[in-house]
């Protein structure tokens, strides 16, 4: 055998090892492997839910998740929810698509909303049907819209342009600005009669606040507090609560503002993660706080002064509830899974996951509770009430869809 005819053999024996071990590494990928054990991630996943017989693909009876999982922003629920009552449909899905701020029309029988993408005002009966587009305007990157209170005729928009917020009063009918807030607005409300705008500005390290009639124009400073990184709700006629800006990390303080004596005094002090809102009549105060850095927050229900606060038989925040007409009754969606969030409520917030809620309905004056829905897989927020307390509208976090239980 020459020296080429050696060579040769060498170089085809080592490409049939090649394929020989080739091929066996397949045959061990696909067929002797153990599959690997997904990477933990800290983040949940939805259980599968039946399909069912609702529009859309909808949902038979739902499976909850666990205690302590994070519900994963991968899966979409559409139709309806089985919540194990016999009235048909109690819990549906109404309106699919990506809306802000929902809300009822003066009489109660229309639900306002404004479409995410575009930021036109729609307006749909109680079955999220008949939509009526009621304003033109388009608005892009829309953040926020306050309705006017009672008439709902008008609205404070935020937006961004660039990257600045801008804030403006439009007159929804006629999708016409009454007038731009100053630049430098970081929050505004509506008086509970919808006659007057309170908001607040900031500049460097100092805030103002400042009331205008309806329009917005011709705001007049009212005063300056010492601490300029709040939030601000028209609680009552003559008070204004302010909330310094909620982290878990850091200790919340909440104040009242009288119009009348220009009086500005604390109502709580240095509680984590603090969350506050008022009821309807500005008579409650409802607040979400920690006691340590990171802990997780207790609910609180007490007068609108901050005495007389009682501890909630179960954790949610004010994000997630709503004031009944009369007030008598506080309706509330509860996580079942906070022990899965690292800090409350900054995780939430920067939507790193998303809460199970079951819907909960508190008296306000024995705190009876009654639980209304098993635990569901919807982050509920922005809940709103029919008149006669006979609907409960929420919107779902994860889509911004929205959804209703029948209460009657």
């Amino acid at each position: 055998m020459n020296q080429f005819d050696v060579k040769k053999n060498i170089i085809y024996g080592i490409a049939a090892l090649i394929i020989l071990g080739a091929i066996g590494g397949m045959i061990y990928y696909f067929l002797l492997r153990t599959a690997p054990t997904a990477p933990q991630t800290g983040f949940g996943t939805l259980p599968n839910i039946p399909s069912g017989g609702g529009a859309g693909g909808g949902m038979g009876a739902t499976q909850q998740g666990a205690t302590g999982e994070i519900i994963s922003a991968t899966t979409t629920l559409t139709g309806t929810l089985d919540i194990g009552t016999t009235t048909p449909n109690a819990l549906q899905q109404i309106i699919a698509k990506p809306i802000l701020n929902p809300t009822l029309s003066q009489k109660g029988d229309v639900i306002l909303y404004f479409v995410r993408a575009g930021g036109k005002a729609e307006s749909a009966d109680l079955n999220g049907e008949n939509i009526t587009q009621i304003s033109n305007l388009t608005i892009l990157n829309m953040l926020n819209a306050a309705w006017q209170p009672v008439s709902k005729q008008k609205n404070i928009i935020s937006y961004l342009d660039k990257e600045t917020k801008k804030t403006f009063v439009m007159t929804v009918a006629t999708a016409t600005q009454t007038a731009f807030l100053p630049e430098t607005t970081v929050d505004a409300s509506w008086s509970p009669d919808g006659n007057s705008i309170a908001y607040l500005t900031r500049q460097n390290n100092t805030a103002s606040l400042f009331i205008s009639g309806s329009s917005g124009k011709s705001g007049k400073f009212m005063f300056s507090p010492t601490i300029p990184d709040f939030s601000i709700q028209w609680a009552a006629k003559n008070k204004i609560l302010f909330v310094t800006k909620p982290s878990g990390l850091a200790p919340g303080m909440a104040y009242l503002f009288d119009t009348n004596a220009k009086s500005f005094f604390k109502i709580i002090d240095r509680a984590f993660g603090l969350t506050a809102s008022a009821s309807s009549d500005g008579k409650l105060l409802l607040s979400a706080g920690a006691n340590d850095a990171g802990g997780k927050p207790n609910a609180f229900l007490g007068n609108i002064d901050g005495s007389g606060m009682r501890q909630l038989p179960f954790a949610t925040m004010p994000e997630k509830c709503a004031f009944g007409p009369k007030n008598t009754n506080l309706f509330c969606a509860a996580p079942q899974n906070m022990s899965a969030f690292e800090i409350l409520p900054d995780d939430w917030y920067m939507s790193k996951g998303f809460f199970s809620d079951n819907i909960i309905v508190i008296n306000t004056k024995t705190f009876a509770v009654t639980e209304l829905t098993p635990p569901l897989p919807v982050d509920a927020i922005n809940l709103f009430l029919s008149p006669q307390e006979d609907f409960l509208f929420f919107q779902n976090k994860k889509d911004y869809s929205l959804w209703r239980l029948k209460l009657k």
